[in-house]
């Protein structure tokens, strides 16, 4: 994997630049903390419109402990930063915290959409799991094409990010129960 890994962070070197750099500049700022917390703010408002506050409650949950586990997990790795990368970053590299993000906001955003909505309208499922999946896509792409992460710590996030998905999904369907 440490092969693939330099071999992508060299290749996506060669080829960066131009408005293609712009536009997973600007991806890579919708991953940013602040970023997830404005689309976060404006979740949180919706959800307490339509009084879903056990849903609010674990959106929030599995958002805190996603990027608290995944810094830990930054911290215990170690791992360096390529040395390739057009954006400088303070932290370390595996996992991806922006990915990591992507994965349970819009994972779960996605979700709810379907819970809430799916009679309704019998489209949305496939619409928002082609969504999502082009999400996760795009920010890890963003991520490897700006050099500040390898495959492997955008593939680290999706997994981190896919658990603490899974078990919001889970108290969700738990708590809706009760």
């Amino acid at each position: 994997m440490v092969g693939l890994d330099i071999y992508l962070n060299q290749y996506f070197a060669s080829v960066r630049g131009g408005a293609s750099l712009v536009f997973f500049e600007v991806v890579s700022f919708l991953g940013e903390w602040y970023s997830v917390a404005v689309f976060c703010f404006f979740m949180t408002l919706i959800l307490l419109y339509w009084k879903e506050y056990r849903d609010l409650c674990i959106l929030w949950a599995i958002l805190f402990f996603g990027i608290v586990s995944s810094s830990i997990i930054k911290v215990l790795v170690d791992r360096p930063r390529p040395e390739l990368a057009y954006i400088v970053e303070t932290s370390k590299s595996f996992p991806s915290n922006h990915v990591v993000g992507v994965v349970i906001f819009w994972g779960f955003v996605f979700y709810l959409l379907n819970k809430y909505f799916s009679e309704k309208a019998m489209w949305l499922p496939g619409v928002t799991s082609w969504l999502f999946v082009f999400f996760v896509i795009l920010m890890s792409l963003s991520r490897l094409y700006l050099g500040v992460h390898y495959l492997s710590d955008v593939i680290g996030g999706v997994f981190i990010g896919m658990i603490w998905l899974n078990v919001g999904i889970y108290l969700s369907r738990l708590v809706e129960r009760a």
